[in-house]
């Protein structure tokens, strides 16, 4: 299987799901930490934008001479929460669900013993998903992808482009996906429609939602495993997601604002609860590593602060950092 160097948003890692699980595992999802009333199981209202800073840092210890070069200017993360009211188009007409989208763009050069190769990469994702009180089903999830990956080996690496899109669609058992190549050059484990059966046997999280879920968690001491269909590999991968460490991340002087149903605040040194999200396998790999807002930060609904996603070959990772939020109710 591919490996793309961007594996934020993507998750098509190397590992198989292994089915016949014992007994279910309890649910997460303990609490609504996106909503002023933590307590709401439902969908209620809620507006939010947030937007990230991309940076990248290479691991001088990799033993690749290999370095991204990200443009700070051009490069960013902007993700979105909603309530979208369904038209019969998407999952039960009149029914309300959260909508999370998400939009990455990173703009820069990969340099390889040397030589550099400019690249333009973009995701964007849309999940439409029920509220903590069915567990974030997903009835809906698209993503747009045209991305870079680092393959090869130690005497070959290059940078290689992809270019797809892929739907996932659920009832009430089943994942419906489709898969389509927008490159003529590439070929995808995984390509047209199939179906994977039976995902929701256990606890599921769609792909596109990793970066919201846990916000519907209680975070310190956190240990949960769930599922989630990776559309490109064509199977279902058992993930886990499990507590690290509290700590704090300091922000310089007005550089990261939030607004809060039109009040203004600045970030100073938000306390943060981080989290490791990797497959559950011993042939995981690099965790990716997600730190979000601990619950008793005012203002913040326990949203993500920060996220560090490892580059493949382990020569360095990307961090994306939040400058600024707004939310209302």
């Amino acid at each position: 299987m591919k490996k793309l160097f961007f594996t934020f948003l993507c998750l098509s890692l190397t590992a198989i799901f292994a089915a016949g699980c014992a007994s279910k595992a309890a649910s997460p999802f303990n609490r609504s930490g996106f909503l002023e009333q933590k307590n709401v199981r439902t969908v209620a209202p809620v507006n939010e934008t947030c937007e990230y800073s991309v940076s990248y840092e290479k691991d001088e210890k990799s033993g690749y001479n290999v370095d991204f070069i990200v443009d700070s200017e051009t490069s960013r993360l902007k993700t979105s929460l909603s309530v979208y009211l369904s038209d019969g188009s998407v999952g039960e007409s009149g029914k309300s669900y959260y909508l999370f989208e998400t939009d990455l763009v990173i703009n820069g050069e990969c340099s390889i013993n040397g030589d550099k190769t400019a690249f333009s990469d973009s995701v964007k994702t849309k999940v439409y998903f029920e509220g903590t009180g069915a567990a974030l089903k997903p009835v809906l999830s698209f993503r747009s992808a045209k991305t870079s990956a680092l393959e090869g080996d130690s005497n070959d690496l290059k940078l290689v482009r992809y270019d797809y899109d892929y739907t996932v669609s659920y009832d009430d058992k089943n994942a419906y996906v489709t898969v389509t190549p927008n490159d003529t050059d590439q070929k995808y484990a995984a390509q047209g429609e199939y179906t994977l059966e039976n995902v929701f046997d256990g606890n599921y999280i769609d792909n596109e939602l990793m970066l919201f879920a846990p916000r519907a968690m209680s975070l310190d001491n956190l240990s949960t495993s769930f599922k989630t269909v990776d559309a490109l590999a064509k199977t279902a991968h058992d993930m886990k997601l499990t507590y690290k460490e509290n700590g704090n991340i300091t922000f310089a002087a007005k550089s990261s604002v939030l607004s809060e149903n039109g009040a203004l605040f600045y970030r100073t040194s938000p306390k943060v609860s981080t989290l490791s999200l990797e497959i559950n396998s011993s042939y995981s790999g690099a965790a990716h590593v997600l730190s979000f807002a601990a619950e008793s930060e005012d203002h913040e609904y326990q949203r993500l602060i920060k996220a560090e996603y490892p580059t493949t070959f382990g020569v360095g990772k990307f961090v994306f950092l939040i400058s600024s939020s707004e939310i209302s109710f």
